[in-house]
């Protein structure tokens, strides 16, 4: 589904009030769209007190993108921490995370989001196709309810929800033959 920011009278808005913690990955973060995104979701940050979460990680990842991978990429992850900045200055923002451990983006968002869905309402912007696809099989775990965790990405200043892939549960699928012939038994 498509949530045009820009549009406030849509049912289409993307529904901030329906979330407790909206993450964003370093990629979103150096998308060319933010910009366009954040005009429009900060009334409604603003509106139902809600703040974006920036993980610590993530503020990592920008750092080491600033130490010269590209000069494009390092202006970019520039003008991303100048943002996070000044989006917590206002009190829109708010970190997570430990800053003296260390670890993977990506592992952050599953070991956070896997724990923070039985307990809160989350949604992660990224546009990291696997993170995307790890998170959204996190909603396939029946054996502890938990709330459902969405997934969007940012494209042309608009959020869009990704959909959920079952790429992985083929191997769920196979057969227990298949299974025994692997194994060798």
């Amino acid at each position: 589904m498509l949530f045009d920011l820009r549009k406030k009278e849509s049912a289409d808005v993307f529904p901030v009030g329906d979330y407790d913690d909206i993450y964003f990955d370093t990629c979103s973060l150096l998308e060319e769209g933010l910009r366009s995104c954040l005009r429009s979701l900060i009334p409604e940050l603003i509106r139902t007190g809600k703040k974006i979460v920036i993980p610590y990680p993530v503020v990592q990842e920008l750092s080491y993108l600033c130490g010269g991978v590209t000069s494009t990429c390092c202006a970019q992850a520039q003008k991303a921490r100048a943002l996070i900045l000044k989006l917590t200055e206002a009190g829109l923002s708010e970190s997570s995370g430990q800053p003296e451990y260390s670890e993977q983006a990506d592992h952050y968002f599953v070991k956070a989001v896997s724990t923070d869905r039985f307990r809160r309402q989350v949604a992660v912007i990224t546009q990291d196709r696997q993170l995307t696809e790890d998170i959204n099989l996190l909603n396939r775990i029946h054996s502890a309810q938990a709330n459902p965790v969405h997934t969007y990405k940012l494209e042309k200043g608009m959020l869009v929800r990704t959909p959920i892939q079952h790429q992985r549960a083929c191997k769920a699928n196979r057969s227990t033959a298949e299974i025994c012939r692997h194994l060798g038994l």
